[in-house]
């Protein structure tokens, strides 16, 4: 409750970039087992890894701007 007002908070945004991180983790780990044993890494594995972290960054933006839009909504009040 704020100011007399229920705030539902929609937090499927965050949970998915959580889980998008969980995934990057979960690449770089392999990425770096593959490293260490091989002594090389396949340019693709880049390129997903990158475009993971570039959907993290997006999402984290979007994250952003509705925390941003919440927060002038309600007078700093979030």
């Amino acid at each position: 409750m704020l100011n007399g007002n229920a705030i539902r908070l929609d937090l499927s945004e965050i949970h998915e970039t959580i889980r998008l991180l969980g995934t990057i983790a979960n690449n770089v780990n392999q990425l770096a087992k593959r490293a260490n044993e091989t002594r090389s890494i396949y340019e693709t594995d880049i390129i997903i890894l990158r475009n993971e972290v570039q959907a993290v960054m997006t999402q984290t933006r979007e994250i952003l701007k509705v925390y941003q839009k919440a927060k002038s909504l309600f007078n700093g009040s979030v």
